[in-house]
């Protein structure tokens, strides 16, 4: 008789104490893993994020500036303005040769005011088409230069740069550089895997 009330006042709740306490700190490790987790995953996606960003900025930047050294160049601006599609490519293959080899640009083109293309320098039998992408129409609308990442009618992801040409206020047309992107991604992903 005497087992039954000691079981009843202290085994009985002594176990569903140690019950709840076993129930309480899974319930806890879980959520805290859980937690743990969501962190994890919120600060690699920032920092994917970040790096893609400060990689997009850097390209632009590059772009930017071997576009200004382009137009330096009298002879280049003056075939564009004489609509010259001969000298202009004869002027702007060596160039382009070069910032594929060194800045991996895969697009250069020279583009009217009216947005038709006049001269794309890696595909020079290609021309004439109306450019309506994003990045155009900001520069036109801006008469600024723009930079956007679009996708390519053959599904390749390419970061643009296109400025328009202006001579005492006037626009002459604009010139675009490009390179899709994939050296961006890989970097990246090579960046993430050394952490």
């Amino acid at each position: 008789m005497l087992e039954s009330p000691i079981k009843r006042n202290i085994l009985i709740p002594l176990i569903a104490v140690f019950a709840f306490l076993i129930i309480a700190f899974i319930v806890s490790a879980y959520f805290f893993e859980s937690q743990k987790k969501h962190n994890d995953v919120t600060g690699k996606i920032d920092q994917v994020s970040s790096l893609f960003r400060q990689q997009v900025e850097h390209d632009v930047s590059k772009m930017d500036a071997l576009i200004a050294t382009i137009l330096r160049s009298d002879e280049i601006v003056s075939a564009f303005v004489a609509q010259d599609r001969d000298r202009l490519l004869a002027l702007s293959s060596p160039i382009f040769k070069d910032l594929t080899d060194r800045h991996r640009i895969t697009h250069f083109y020279f583009t009217n005011p009216g947005r038709v293309n006049f001269l794309r320098i890696h595909q020079p039998d290609r021309r004439g088409d109306r450019i309506d992408r994003f990045t155009t129409l900001e520069a036109e609308r801006n008469r600024a230069p723009s930079s956007g990442i679009e996708l390519g009618p053959l599904g390749t992801f390419t970061l643009r740069v296109v400025a328009p040409i202006l001579k005492d206020g006037r626009l002459l047309g604009y010139i675009e550089l490009g390179e899709e992107i994939e050296h961006i991604i890989s970097g990246v992903v090579t960046h993430l895997d050394t952490q």
